[in-house]
């Protein structure tokens, strides 16, 4: 807070010193500070401006009412997904969704002999880690699962009463395109609270892999349903080891998903995402 008024300055200074003016400049947004100091220039100022907006935010929050202003006044939202798009609400709201490199020469999956089924995220309650780590109790096919746990946070500590032999908590990842690649058959993402645009769905399409998802939010739109994955509800172990004992019993429809996975990720790539960007810049500066 204290550092806002300096932030502000500096800008501006940054932007005389380039000769970038209302006429000229169009500042991008990428976070919530970014989208208030914007906001300032603005109105202060008359700098017109995009916000980036990458997070599903609680409309009854004071923090949102604080950014309720900044966000009509932003001339363009590019929003990471309909959730996002559908949760600001505003008519000025476009959909871009993020992009990841997709890869060269990946086939699609066949399940190894031994199945790993795995989660990346951050170890935060909101995560669901434990229901993933839960859902290993309902498989009929444990005996043919590993449950790999990628990941670190102030939630490990009650997961650890989860783990057991064939359920592993092994802290972050630092080879995922290894273990994408040549271990991983099925990934989980089984979040309680609603993501905004999830990157680790779009990353396990890039290398065949099906999801299986919380039935909410971006997670829930990312991951289509009997496609590229399946849905289950919130907080139900159960159903998720009923989806991967599923997929380990028909084979074929798990090829099947992978290949959708593979030819879906392609919606995804960075090319696409850089021509929607410039289009959104390109249309304010033509206007």
């Amino acid at each position: 807070f204290f550092m806002f008024p300096f932030n502000l300055y500096s800008i501006l200074g940054f932007l005389r010193k380039g000769f970038l003016n209302r006429e000229n400049t169009i500042i991008y947004a990428a976070t919530k500070k970014g989208l208030l100091l914007s906001f300032f220039l603005r109105m202060l100022f008359g700098y017109r401006y995009i916000f980036h907006a990458h997070s599903f935010d609680d409309k009854k929050s004071l923090f949102y009412k604080i950014i309720k202003l900044p966000l009509k006044y932003s001339e363009n939202i590019i929003c990471v997904s309909d959730t996002v798009k559908n949760n600001i609400n505003l008519n000025h709201c476009f959909t871009v969704y993020n992009p990841i490199t997709i890869k060269k020469n990946i086939k699609q999956k066949q399940m190894n002999k031994k199945i790993i089924v795995s989660s990346f995220s951050n170890l935060f309650k909101w995560k669901g880690i434990e229901y993933f780590m839960r859902s290993y109790d309902f498989l009929i096919n444990k005996d043919k699962v590993e449950y790999w746990v990628f990941g670190d946070g102030e939630e490990k500590e009650n997961l650890l009463k989860y783990q057991r032999p064939n359920v592993i908590i092994k802290n972050f990842a630092h080879n995922v395109d290894d273990l994408m690649m040549n271990y991983i058959s099925i990934i989980v993402l089984p979040s309680i609270s609603i993501e905004a645009c999830p990157m680790v769905p779009l990353e396990a399409f890039s290398y065949g892999i099906p999801v299986i998802a919380t039935n909410i939010g971006g997670q829930a739109e990312i991951v289509k349903d009997s496609y590229v994955g399946y849905h289950v509800p919130v907080k139900d172990p159960q159903a998720i080891a009923g989806k991967i004992d599923f997929l380990i019993e028909n084979r074929d429809i798990y090829c099947q998903m992978s290949k959708n996975a593979l030819e879906y990720s392609g919606k995804f790539n960075v090319e696409s995402f850089r021509e929607q960007i410039l289009g959104i810049f390109d249309n304010l500066k033509n206007n």
